[in-house]
């Protein structure tokens, strides 16, 4: 069940009443209306096109924000924030979009854009990952089931290596990259090597040592039981003193080398 809190303003000192200009209406307003004032407003580059064709390929009113905007001559729009979503929403073929329509000038315009778009409170990915595993996103709910079946937690929130509980993950970027690379079955032998570990792992559920393990078994697909016997002798921290000590690769790569290595010499003294 959602945990629902009434907002607060304990532990804030209220400011001197503020001049806020005149109230804001909110409106449906058509596309076509709607400019973009290139004197303050951002290009649309790369990634502002991916994030563009995302929208638009998953279009929900329900994840739309309303568009910021100003009237303008001729019965126009300016955009102050909401260029990319408007954009995705043309893409996605809508017609017309909420806004919520404030007075002001040019400059005004471009002081609002500055002021939105600067003091925004941006989500972690940690808190990204949180509400797309409430929202019940298959990638973050597979993501999150993997590591649960392991023995290993992805946290919602940023957390020092010395505060972790054994097992803490607080990469959830990195899952999912490695998810999407290696899929689902290298990721799991992933969680259960580090789970299974007999050392110290608390700080060491982290990307180059994912990267590394995910590689390693991408080449190398053992069996889980095998991975829980091999890995209760494998000491994390000592493995990624090791493979720093080394030149040429990156750190993922050389934990991986000095892993393989490992098992190299184990396969010889069992045989």
């Amino acid at each position: 069940m959602s945990e629902l809190t009434e907002l607060s303003i304990d532990g804030f000192t209220p400011p001197a009443p503020p001049e806020s200009g005149p109230a804001p209406q909110l409106q449906w307003i058509k596309l076509a209306l709607l400019r973009v004032d290139r004197a303050y407003q951002r290009d649309i580059l790369r990634n502002g096109q991916r994030q563009i064709a995302r929208i638009a390929a998953a279009f929900d009113w329900a994840c739309f924000a309303p568009v910021i905007v100003a009237p303008i001559e001729g019965g126009l729009y300016a955009i102050i924030d909401g260029q990319h979503r408007s954009t995705g929403a043309l893409l996605a073929g809508k017609q017309e979009v909420p806004c919520q329509i404030v007075i002001a000038d040019a400059r005004k315009q471009a002081i609002a854009f500055s002021a939105i778009n600067g003091a925004v409170t941006r989500m972690s990915a940690l808190a990204t990952f949180r509400a797309a595993l409430a929202g019940g996103e298959p990638e973050a709910v597979e993501i999150d089931r993997l590591a649960r079946e392991a023995g290993i937690r992805v946290l919602g929130y940023p957390l020092a290596a010395a505060q972790m509980k054994r097992g803490d993950c607080t990469c959830p970027q990195e899952l999912r990259s490695l998810f999407r690379r290696f899929g689902p079955a290298d990721l799991l032998r992933a969680f259960v090597a580090l789970s299974a570990s007999g050392g110290e792992i608390r700080g060491y559920v982290s990307p180059p040592v994912l990267r590394g393990l995910c590689a390693l078994f991408a080449a190398k697909p053992l069996g889980i039981d095998v991975i829980r016997v091999f890995f209760r002798r494998v000491d994390f921290p000592s493995v990624v003193t090791e493979a720093k000590r080394r030149d040429g690769f990156s750190l993922a790569d050389e934990i991986r080398a000095v892993l393989a290595e490992k098992m190299v010499q184990a396969a010889r003294r069992a045989s």
